[in-house]
């Protein structure tokens, strides 16, 4: 195993763990997790994370503008954030700028960055710049602040909890293949690319989830279902079972992928880069739980699934278990 493809992202990262075998204090946690977290006080704890955003890896330079790059290289940072149930406060942004990219284009990225920042009230604090003699590449670490009791880690799901999502799934994956295959351009195509370049945030949401004891496991969709309810499985040693017809989706993807031959429910769990927010619930109470998400919000979350004691992840279809060839977003195994 001599080939990081071989190991894949996740295997490597616990390669990581594994040669720091470090000692936390009480309420410390380090890798494993949407950020790191480090306590401040008896009500009150910092969240880490960072997020690296590489040209012709994670964005298309020619087909992105230059504000929905800045917009997006923050957003997922704060995604992160949100979905461990806290709200952001300080960033650092690094970027590596080829010496073609003109001032304009560089004004324009910081421009989309903050009216970022000043929507979630983030505050730049600083960062590094250098050259870079080929791609663009952007680095973002964000600061945020949670109440210890509101944390949602990925290993808190329990068995019996339903699965649940805030949004639908697959519009970003559409909207990337729109560019990477060059398919037609259309208003239905618009819709799917805009939302790969300038994600929806659920920050308002995430709190408000944060909040209620009956969440438990909560994380934010950027790799893509298949990929992200794996890690909730393995964090808290239970399995999980998606009915796949159940999978949200919206009537742009619905139309556009019956015209261009899409297989839906395998976009929806595999495309990424939704960031919407995927959580456990406790089943008993679902029904106060979701009547009132949606009068706080006019617009209901969507249960996708089941926790389970076996350890395994199983796909339904109605009442018909189902394989799927393609897996969630793996950076040492997959490409843009």
């Amino acid at each position: 195993m001599g080939q990081l493809q071989d190991l894949g992202e996740f295997g490597f990262i616990q390669r990581i763990q594994n040669r720091f075998p470090q000692q936390f204090k009480d309420g410390v946690l380090g890798m494993g997790d949407d950020c790191a977290i480090i306590p401040v006080s008896a009500d009150r704890c910092t969240l880490v994370t960072t997020d690296m955003l590489i040209q012709n890896v994670h964005f298309l330079l020619d087909a992105i503008s230059p504000d929905d790059l800045g917009y997006k290289s923050l957003a997922v940072s704060i995604s992160d954030i949100s979905a461990m149930g806290g709200h952001p406060t300080y960033a650092f942004v690094s970027i590596g700028i080829p010496q073609h990219l003109p001032i304009s284009w560089l004004d324009s990225f910081y421009d989309g960055f903050f009216k970022l920042c000043q929507a979630e009230g983030i505050l730049l604090l600083g960062g590094d710049t250098t050259s870079s003699q080929h791609d663009l590449v952007v680095n973002v670490c964000l600061l945020g602040e949670a109440v210890p009791s509101e944390l949602k880690l990925r290993s808190f799901a329990k068995p019996k909890d339903l699965v649940c999502v805030t949004g639908t799934l697959g519009d970003s994956g559409a909207g990337l293949r729109v560019l990477l295959e060059s398919l037609p351009k259309t208003q239905d195509a618009d819709v799917l690319v805009a939302r790969h370049h300038h994600p929806r945030l659920y920050t308002q949401e995430a709190k408000w989830l944060a909040k209620s004891p009956y969440v438990h496991a909560m994380m934010d969709v950027s790799d893509g279902i298949d990929s992200d309810i794996r890690h909730i499985l393995h964090a808290s040693k239970v399995g999980a079972r998606i009915q796949v017809e159940q999978l949200p989706l919206s009537k742009e993807l619905l139309r556009y992928g019956k015209e261009n031959d899409f297989d839906l429910h395998e976009l929806a769990l595999t495309g990424g880069e939704d960031y919407c927010l995927l959580f456990t619930l406790d089943s008993q109470a679902f029904q106060d739980i979701a009547k009132a998400y949606h009068q706080a919000f006019s617009t209901p979350f969507f249960v996708i699934g089941e926790i389970t004691e076996k350890a395994d992840l199983e796909y339904k279809n109605h009442d018909q278990e189902i394989q799927f060839g393609r897996k969630g977003y793996d950076h040492f195994r997959s490409g843009i």
